[in-house]
């Protein structure tokens, strides 16, 4: 049947999300024995995996879905959980009556009515409501024949912005709670499920306090393989009138290099869109080229975003300037040799976070260690390179 085109969406329904099986099933085997970290760089999938998730749940598992991208404050995130729980036991409450039961009044601050699908406070100001106590109350009740997965997407950011807005301290805490919070949970068949675009694990680890997600266990998604990226591309063009050969295909794969689905799908969209326009049936590689080149020229509309997203990425703004430093002498060099960004590190005071600032650039896409050398850096991909360099080294 083929796939869809969804670039920059979240890939849902067989017609737009190429299922990795692997995955999927290493997926349910550590749910099963618990809490889960989704780690991977940006732009591999982690948000359509999370929905094929919990569009296709196995026997006995029903998924909650909670984007926490713009949270600030914890009780926005806690209310965020809250309501998801009401919208999802509202669903299912043919499932048992317990649910249903127990739930309608939560306790003396929110009741909760499952027939009208609604929230009700009894206090005069909702923002007198302890959403974290909520919740716990809540998990206190339940009594389920069935298991609950609250997948959190950007939960990271969430904790960044926490961070930035109220204080580290404030951060710290709010992991701390979220871990309490799951090993409350793990006794009522209720997982918890954390992906994004930033690494937990490092700004965890900044802050001094792995401890509280040292509980999670770790999923990692990598790019496609070969054999992955070239069954992917084939389902993309199955739905395209332009012929895509499979000399193309490998030409594509090996322009791109860091194989994810961002990439192959811009690659293929616009080599189809030149094909369409200029009345071509059949791609050869001039026409991938120019599809490249135009896609390194469109300034704002595939790569803005990952100059725009250090700002998120960073707290400190020293720290910004010093991760496009290292991007900008990455973009002009076919790799770059550790000792040469130290030496920059301690040029602009920063070398007691050299490690976290690089680390952070990997999990979130940008940089690689070059193959068979851990000392050495490159960018993931010649394209995301070559639009670094135009549109942003060459300008500092």
């Amino acid at each position: 049947m083929g796939l869809n085109i969804t670039t920059g969406q979240v890939a849902r329904g067989e017609e737009n999300f190429f299922v990795r099986k692997e995955i999927v099933d290493d997926f349910w085997e550590k749910i099963r024995r618990g809490n889960i970290l989704i780690s991977a760089p940006r732009r591999v999938g982690k948000s359509s995996i999370l929905s094929y998730i919990e569009e296709n749940p196995i026997d006995n598992y029903n998924s909650i879905y909670v984007i926490t991208e713009s949270v600030k404050e914890e009780n926005d995130f806690f209310k965020r959980i809250v309501e998801e729980m009401r919208k999802t036991f509202y669903k299912l409450q043919h499932k048992t009556s317990v649910v249903k039961d127990k739930i309608t009044q939560l306790f003396n601050k929110v009741e909760i009515s499952i027939n009208e699908c609604s929230i009700k406070y009894n206090k005069s100001s909702e923002d007198e409501i302890d959403y974290y106590m909520c919740l716990k109350n809540l998990i206190e009740k339940l009594d389920m024949d069935f298991n609950i997965i609250i997948m959190i997407d950007e939960f990271a950011q969430a904790v960044q912005n926490i961070k930035k807005y109220k204080s580290e301290e404030s951060a710290v805490q709010f992991l701390e709670k979220n871990r309490e919070l799951r090993q409350k949970f793990l006794a009522k068949k209720i997982y918890f499920v954390y992906a994004g675009s930033i690494g937990l694990e490092n700004i965890a680890s900044q802050m001094g306090c792995s401890s509280t997600i040292n509980d999670l266990d770790i999923l990692e998604i990598k790019p496609f393989d070969r054999l992955q990226g070239k069954h992917f591309t084939k389902e993309l063009i199955e739905n395209l009138e332009t012929n895509f050969p499979n000399e193309i295909i490998d030409y594509i794969l090996d322009k791109i290099d860091f194989l994810v689905p961002f990439f192959i799908q811009i690659i293929v969209n616009e080599t189809d869109n030149i094909c369409r326009h200029e009345g071509v049936k059949k791609v050869t590689n001039d026409f991938v080229d120019k599809a490249i080149d135009n896609i390194i020229n469109s300034r704002n509309i595939y790569f803005v975003h990952w100059k725009d997203r250090l700002n998120t990425s960073f707290n400190d703004k020293n720290e910004v300037n010093f991760a496009i430093k290292i991007l900008n002498i990455l973009s002009k060099n076919k790799e770059v040799d550790f000792l040469e960004i130290k030496r920059v590190s301690e040029d602009e005071g920063l070398s007691n976070k050299l490690g976290d600032i690089i680390n952070l650039l990997k999990y979130e896409g940008y940089i690689m260690n070059v193959i068979d050398s851990e000392d050495k850096y490159a960018f993931i991909s010649p394209i995301l390179k070559k639009w670094w360099f135009e549109h942003v080294a060459k300008y500092n």
